[in-house]
């Protein structure tokens, strides 16, 4: 599931107001962010192939708050939990009932409030036996 919200998450960016100093950073106290989550979660510490589908790279010990997709800190979604296990539930039902498949096109993504597609998500869905 880190993998795709990395891949296509939901929310592309976050606000946060800062309440201290920020160490060699000059962001003062009150002052306003927007973070880019699209853009933290391909950050070259996940390795050169971080436009590519690798599920494996978050079972390393890498720090938890370089993936953003549902906040950080005291301020992270509340419903995280619900929303991975309803995803998780949603995927293992579907892939009970169909094989899917894709038609190999790179998917073109327009950065909005919510990450989306230009033209749709292609993908096939056959009924296993």
């Amino acid at each position: 599931m880190a993998e795709k919200e990395n891949k296509a998450q939901s929310i592309t960016d976050a606000a946060r107001n800062s309440n201290e100093d920020k160490g060699k950073y000059t962001i003062k106290s009150n002052s306003n962010c927007m973070v880019c989550v699209y853009a933290m979660n391909r950050h070259p510490k996940w390795g050169v192939d971080v436009e590519c589908f690798n599920p494996e790279r978050w079972l390393s010990d890498a720090a938890p708050s370089a993936f953003a997709s549902f906040g950080v800190g005291k301020r992270n979604c509340i419903g995280k939990l619900f929303s991975l296990t309803a995803m998780k539930i949603l995927l293992i039902n579907l892939m009970k009932e169909y094989a899917i498949s894709t038609n190999g096109v790179k998917m073109a993504v327009k950065q909005k409030l919510f990450l989306s597609s230009y033209s749709g998500h292609h993908v096939s869905l056959q009924k296993r036996r």
